[in-house]
């Protein structure tokens, strides 16, 4: 039963046409009628996962019922179907840590049975749990794992779910090229498979939002109508709704503010016919944006007091806190200071109030995976009695201490206030009537530059200590589509550039993570974009070194590193040459702890001789 996450804590489950309260009567009389424990567990699985949605409290008894059966009649698909059943219940009743060790250990389970399909659906509920708490780089590292195993079962329909769900992942990033991507490759697998019209005006919905996110609003327009249109065939009236906010938007863009207005009226009405509160909250908000760009403000703040109301009786504290801000703006361009530096503080409290529920929930999710994987490596301690894996397990409790610490530090300490240098820059750049010199407005600009800087540095940070941290068993990695992989995500900065990147068709195996592997080749390429000559030049190859190991190499055509350069590679804080480039100068530290933790070597060589550049290698064992 095809499940697509919406990326607002709601699903669209593509079900049968029998009602819900029927279908329900229907499977309990099969429980009761079945013949033997064999008839009754295929039952009772088909009654749990009808009611992780509807009745999540009662699906978990009836996986919890049905995992006992499965260990009677020793059917292990069917006990690890259980798992998963469970684990979307507890989802759905946001015990989200709970959700998600029932799927670790579903994953565990699949994985030393070789079941691709229920690894899939693992990783899917994996990924989805670490999205809603905002934990987003260990949900695209799930979500690109189940796409790598839907590509390698060829299963389409598998294949366009979980792209539209890495596709939520970047658009909650705000990288929105990337989002457009995934949201594109999505639509494009679901049409050629001829799929629900429901799973087609999703995907088609996302890819709107994401060209009018981006400015591309002709795009937008054109697909927001064809997906208006499968809605409006389906009977799919929230669809409907949702495409024809995306229309307006589209119009908005293009300055076609009547249109617009008429886009908006038709979503309203459309909206108001179903239970969408929440996606009535986010039209209201574009409805306002539309009149305040028309200029009336009155009318404007009118409309964004609606949607405030309505996200208030919601309870939806992530939708509250740009409503609060966007009245900040509002009130603020009309010169009613007072409220507008109310709703400012508000804008910030609720915020941080997300930050806190996110990050307690990110607590229980990251204890779950410590608690799953302290049982694995308890586990092994028993079997090999090995002095050496107890040390690993006292690391990661102190692991678990360290990192909860770091990440609570950094976020009070370093978040919020960047949070609040920005938030308020944003608003004194918003007032019309505000009388700053040129001199004065370049330095604000300056301000907000540097406190963004420092936001992109706190989340680099976050990804060392996560790469220094955790610890993963090494696979047999395909290296040609992690590549490729890797490359998809560059293709903005590639066109942008206009690099050229030359590679072999194929590139041998090794044992490692793809993930992992993937971000490094990214820091790699990308930096060979960046030093790279005019216009780029970046040749990717392999070689085989003396002691068996595989050494991927990333040549680029810039000016080359002296020695000392060299030498002071692989640091924090490093970037390559003296050129003025963004960054961080943490990627290639990351590079050397992932590689090194996968029993590897990082290096680099350079002539220093400019046009012959630099290479970089990353040097990994062998595929077993």
């Amino acid at each position: 039963m095809p499940i697509v996450y919406m990326g607002d804590g709601s699903y669209f489950q593509i079900d049968v046409e029998t009602p819900m309260h029927t279908a329900t009567q229907e499977m309990e009389a099969a429980v009761y009628a079945a013949l033997c424990p064999a008839e009754k567990a295929q039952a009772l699985q088909a009654l749990a996962e009808h009611l992780t949605e509807s009745n999540p409290k009662r699906a978990v008894t009836v996986a919890q019922e049905l995992r006992q059966l499965a260990l009677v009649i020793a059917d292990q698909p069917l006990y690890i179907k259980s798992l998963l059943n469970a684990a979307w219940a507890m989802h759905n009743l946001a015990d989200y840590g709970a959700s998600l060790t029932q799927a670790l250990e579903a994953l565990k389970l699949a994985g030393q049975h070789k079941l691709s399909n229920l690894a899939y659906d693992a990783l899917n509920i994996i990924g989805t749990n670490h999205q809603v708490v905002g934990n987003r780089p260990d949900a695209l590292d799930a979500f690109m794992q189940a796409l790598r195993l839907a590509r390698e079962t060829n299963n389409p329909l598998e294949i366009a779910t979980v792209q539209n769900n890495i596709g939520l992942v970047y658009e909650g990033l705000e990288d929105y090229g990337s989002s457009l991507s995934y949201y594109e490759q999505a639509l494009d697998a679901y049409q050629q498979a001829n799929a629900h019209p429901v799973l087609r005006t999703i995907a088609a919905a996302n890819v709107a939002e994401s060209h009018n996110h981006l400015g591309q609003y002709e795009q937008a327009l054109m697909i927001a109508r064809s997906a208006a249109s499968t809605a409006a065939n389906a009977g799919f009236v929230m669809g409907e709704g949702l495409a024809l906010m995306h229309q307006g938007s589209a119009y908005s863009g293009l300055s076609q503010y009547e249109a617009a207005e008429s886009c908006f009226s038709e979503a309203m009405e459309r909206l108001q016919s179903t239970d969408a509160t929440y996606q009535r909250a986010t039209l209201l908000h574009s409805m306002a944006t539309l009149k305040l760009k028309r200029g009336d403000k009155a009318a404007g703040i009118a409309t964004l007091q609606q949607a405030l109301a309505i996200a208030q009786s919601l309870e939806a504290l992530p939708a509250l806190f740009p409503l609060h801000r966007a009245l900040a703006q509002a009130y603020a361009s009309v010169g009613d200071y007072e409220q507008a530096f109310r709703h400012m503080e508000q804008f910030h409290e609720i915020k941080e109030r997300v930050f806190n529920v996110q990050a307690d929930s990110r607590e229980k999710t990251l204890q779950a995976v410590y608690e799953v994987d302290k049982a694995r490596l308890e586990t092994e301690n028993q079997r090999h009695r090995n002095l050496a894996l107890q040390k690993v397990i006292e690391q990661n409790e102190s692991m678990i201490a360290e990192l909860d610490s770091y990440a609570d530090n950094v976020a009070h300490d370093l978040r919020n206030p960047i949070a609040l240098i920005i938030g308020f820059a944003d608003l004194i750049q918003t007032d019309s009537e505000n009388q700053f010199s040129d001199a004065s407005q370049v330095s604000l600009l300056h301000l907000q530059a540097a406190a963004e800087k420092l936001n992109e540095i706190v989340n680099a940070l976050l990804s060392l200590a996560k790469a220094r941290k955790q610890e993963i068993l090494p696979q047999p990695v395909n290296m040609s589509i992690v590549l490729g992989e890797a490359l998809q995500r560059l293709q903005p900065v590639i066109q942008r550039t206009g690099a050229t990147i030359a590679a072999p068709d194929d590139l041998p195996p090794c044992m490692g993570n793809a993930s992992w592997l993937e971000e490094a080749l990214v820091n790699y390429i990308g930096n060979a974009i960046k030093y790279g000559g005019n216009p780029p030049q970046v040749h990717i190859d392999y070689v085989i070194e003396s002691d068996g190991m595989i050494s991927y190499r990333v040549a680029d055509n810039g000016r080359g590193l002296t020695p000392d350069e060299q030498a002071r590679l692989f640091r924090k804080f490093e970037r390559l040459g003296q050129q003025k480039i963004e960054g961080t100068g943490i990627g290639l530290m990351i590079v050397k702890t992932v590689v090194e933790k996968l029993d590897g070597r990082v290096s680099v060589h350079s002539t220093n001789i400019p046009g012959e550049g630099s290479i970089f290698s990353m040097t990994l064992p062998p595929a077993e």
